[in-house]
This record gives structure tokens, sequence and C-alpha cells, in this order.
């Protein structure tokens, strides 16, 4: 055979799963351009334009009925694809601009990688943090469960076995599916979660999401529930994976908002993991409740400090963390404490930081009359 009869193949496929969400779709697709040589989208039932925008774009069109089973309906988009190496992204999700060739050219030159993290935003305004994306197409790197899907346990088998390793990639994804109403994805999941517990039952990560869409549909005690018992398993399992300690966060968060004390998880998950921003936050909050306020600046100080170094997470957080509800709970700590001006700059910087402006200004506002009273009762004396 002549050597320039042999076709190499596509660099890289993206592989997509969609069910009723033409615009999403529209959107990621056009993100793809210039990124991906090959496109796969598997339809699971759509009854919009999905499939006729897929069309349109170029992509290899397949077919999965949806049975609940979210890797059955991926592994059917892997199965479809020829590229070297897989995209695993999302309808609603696209592909930062970034330095394309340079990206291409980290692909080509991959020698002894089989998986590559990308720069992922699961949610508009939270932190990104880097996930498992991309990796070598092979027959033997496929989904598994039916929700909270992954393929990682292969990848890291191969990785253990191969001695090929893993690296980041000049990639960045954003995601959109968590804007506005979650309800019907609420009721969707919940039958998927209640059942991939009972399949998968030691596994935090199902609670804590069994427990937030038990929340989201106001099952408030089934929520603590979910929560407590993805904390039982912690408690004798230990940290198996590092969102294992979502659940603690998850946990103390729903206490304090139900104006319970939340003193033992937070100590409890701060002992596993004391820089999970989160129960950080849950502390600064928890010691404010308590009287302690000298105590709350020194853990939101943290949050604060931590704001400008977060790229390198493994764990995705609301900005507010570090942001508005950090300085505004500065700014109402230090007035607790007297220090009115330095409260006052808190209150002013949380405005910068998107806090409602009105409220803030009003008490740094208040808060400049009182230093400025205090400091004409010291000239008085």
């Amino acid at each position: 055979m002549n050597r320039r009869d042999v076709v190499s193949p596509p660099l890289l496929g993206a592989a997509i799963i969609v069910k009723n969400e033409a615009d999403h779709l529209e959107r990621c697709l056009t993100s793809l351009r210039g990124v991906c040589d090959q496109v796969v989208v598997v339809d699971t039932g759509s009854a919009d334009r999905s499939v006729q925008v897929a069309e349109r774009h170029g992509a290899v069109v397949g077919h999965y009925p949806w049975d609940g089973n979210f890797s059955a309906a991926r592994n059917t988009a892997l199965d479809l694809l020829t590229a070297e190496w897989v995209l695993y992204i999302d309808a609603d999700e696209e592909v930062q601009p970034g330095d394309i060739a340079a990206f291409h050219h980290q692909l080509r030159h991959a020698d002894g990688i089989i998986t590559f993290t990308v720069r992922f935003a699961a949610r508009v305004g939270w932190t990104p943090y880097w996930e498992y994306r991309l990796w070598r197409h092979r027959p033997d790197i496929r989904f598994r469960n039916r929700i909270h899907e992954t393929h990682v346990p292969d990848l890291r088998r191969i990785m253990r076995t191969e001695h090929l390793r893993e690296a980041r990639s000049l990639l960045s994804i954003q995601h959109y599916g968590y804007e506005g109403d979650q309800t019907h994805k609420h009721h969707r999941n919940r039958p998927l979660l209640e059942q991939q517990v009972i399949d998968s039952p030691r596994r935090v990560y199902l609670w804590n999401h069994l427990g937030q869409v038990y929340d989201g549909l106001g099952m408030q005690a089934e929520a603590e529930a979910a929560w407590r018992h993805g904390v039982e398993i912690v408690r004798v399992d230990g940290l198996k994976e590092t969102v294992d300690i979502l659940v603690y966060g998850s946990l103390a968060l729903h206490l304090l908002r139900n104006r319970r004390s939340a003193r033992a998880v937070i100590d409890e998950g701060l002992a596993l993991d004391d820089d999970h921003y989160t129960l950080i936050l849950a502390d600064a909050r928890q010691r404010a409740l308590d009287g302690d306020f000298e105590a709350a600046v020194t853990s939101i100080d943290r949050l604060i400090s931590a704001g400008t170094s977060l790229d390198h997470q493994s764990l995705a957080y609301n900005a507010a963390i570090f942001g508005p509800w950090a300085w505004q709970l500065l700014g109402e700590s230090l007035f607790e404490l007297g220090r009115y001006q330095q409260a006052a700059e808190a209150f002013t910087e949380a405005v910068h930081h998107g806090a409602p402006e009105v409220e803030m200004r009003t008490k740094a506002t208040l808060c400049r009359s009182l230093a400025g009273s205090g400091d004409e009762l010291l000239g008085a004396q």
C-alpha cells in the first residue's frame, strides 16, 4: 500500500450526549470549531432541534434510547469515535478561548501520557479545578455507574500498570448547567441517586449529592439524614476520594442555616482537611454566632487570603466565599469588636466584591459615624 493512501485518525474527537439541549448544544459545538477534528453527538431522545443542530455542525450523530444510564449513553459515543484523543464534554459546556495551536502541540508530543486534565469551571461564579476530561482513545477506558458516571478508575489502572502519566492541558471548559431553577434536574436525579446509593453504598459523593437533591426539593430531614450517613461512612473508611470532604461542608451549612450548632461537624471535618474552605467559612460563621469574634476574624482572613491563589485546587468553591460573604462577615465581626473604622473598610470592600450595595454602604456609614464619635470622646478626655 502506498504510504499516501494511509489515512491518519483525527487528532482529537469530542464525545457528547444530549437530550433537548439545542440552544446549549449550539454554543458548545461552536466552541469546538478548530479545537476538535471530530465530534460525536449521541442523542438520547430529544424532542427539540438537538439532532438538527448536531448535523448542521457536521457531527457524527448516534442514538441511544434513554434508560436512565448515563454511562451506557457515553460509552455509545466513545464507540462511534475514531480520534486518537477523546474530549469528554457536555452540551451545556463550552471550550474557552485559548492558544489552540499550543494545545494541539501538547497532544502531538504527549509521549508517556495517558490523560490530560482540563481547567474546569463547574458553575458560573465558582472557582475552577482540574478534571479528567481528555485521554487517549482506547477500548479499555469506559464509563461506569448509572449516574455520576466515571472513567477515572480505568485511567488510574492504566497509569499504575503501564507506568503512564497524567498532565495538565492548556484547555479550559466552562459549565453552564446550574443556572436557573434546578427542580426538574432534582426530580430526574432523585430516583437515579436513590438507586445508585444502593448499588454503591459506600461512595460518599453520592450521599452528598442525594442530600443536595433532597434539600433542593425541600426535604430537609431527608437531606440531613443523607449527609449524616455520608459522614458515618467517612468515619469508618476515611477520605477515599478528594470529594468525600464535601459532605461535611454540606451538613455544617445546613445546620447553621437552621440555627443549630455545627461545631462538632466543623471540627471533625477540619481535622480531616484543614484547607477545605467551605468548612473554614462555616467555622467563621459558627464562631461569630458563638460570640468569639476574634476567632471568626482569623478564619475570615484565611478565606480572603486564599481567594487569590485557588487555581491549583482539586475542588470547586463558590467564589463568594472569598469575596462578598467573607468581607461582609468580617465587617460584622469587626463591628462587634468595636473596631468601627476597620469594619467600615470591610463593608466597603464587600461592595467591590458584589455584596448588596445599599446595605453595605449604610453599614459602612454607621461604622464611620461611630468611629468618629469615639475619636471625639478620646479628644475630650
